[in-house]
């Protein structure tokens, strides 16, 4: 039960991070790459999957090597994250367009804002209000039941497909076990690259 519970803990902190994506790349890159840069970062989740299926029968064979893998995981996203803290700038000196960004924003062009009329439909809106609104729309509901059995289905198979393999059911050691699941999602990687640059 408990397994179970910080899963569904780890998965409603999913859609923040993955969402921060399509912000990152529609701050450094430029519209041209925008599409690339969201499918590349998004890939390196399934990425870090596949590693995982490699390492983990390599620094844990036993329940005894299970804290040294532990830390090792923890290792894998402390360092990045203190990277970030100690240096990662919010925008870049050049924005997407190649222009020059100003650092202080009294420096930016000075436009009559009394001039400007906002448009009737830009109202501020509030997050539940926002949220609401998502809920009303047959399209948004479509795209996430979709999308959410679609990723749900996937990552609860992708977890249990070691025991699946292992000897006791179809006599397949960890180190192999780990390999098949490595080759599936390698495939799905280099599929989804080449869909996505086809389409």
């Amino acid at each position: 039960y408990f397994a179970h519970a910080g899963q569904i803990l780890n998965a409603m902190c999913g859609p923040i991070a993955m969402s921060t994506v399509s912000l990152f790349s529609a701050t450094w890159f430029p519209p041209s790459e925008r599409v690339t840069a969201t499918m590349l970062a998004t890939l390196v989740l399934n990425g870090g999957f596949a590693v995982g299926f490699i390492l983990g029968p390599l620094a844990a064979p036993d329940g005894e090597h299970m804290p040294l893998f532990l830390l090792i995981q923890a290792g894998f996203s402390i360092v990045p994250f203190f990277l970030i803290l100690v240096y990662f700038p919010a925008k870049p000196k050049l924005d997407a367009s190649g222009v020059m960004m100003p650092s202080d924003p009294s420096h930016s062009i000075n436009v009559d804002r009394t001039r400007i009329r906002p448009h009737p439909s830009s109202t501020q809106v509030s997050f539940l209000g926002s949220f609401w609104l998502c809920l009303k729309r047959p399209a948004v509901l479509i795209s996430t039941i979709a999308g959410g059995l679609s990723s749900g289905t996937y990552s609860a198979w992708v977890g249990v497909l070691p025991q699946a393999l292992n000897e006791d059911q179809l006599g397949f050691s960890p180190s192999q076990a780990g390999c098949i699941c490595f080759a599936g999602i390698f495939v799905g990687v280099i599929s989804s690259i080449i869909i996505g640059r086809i389409n």
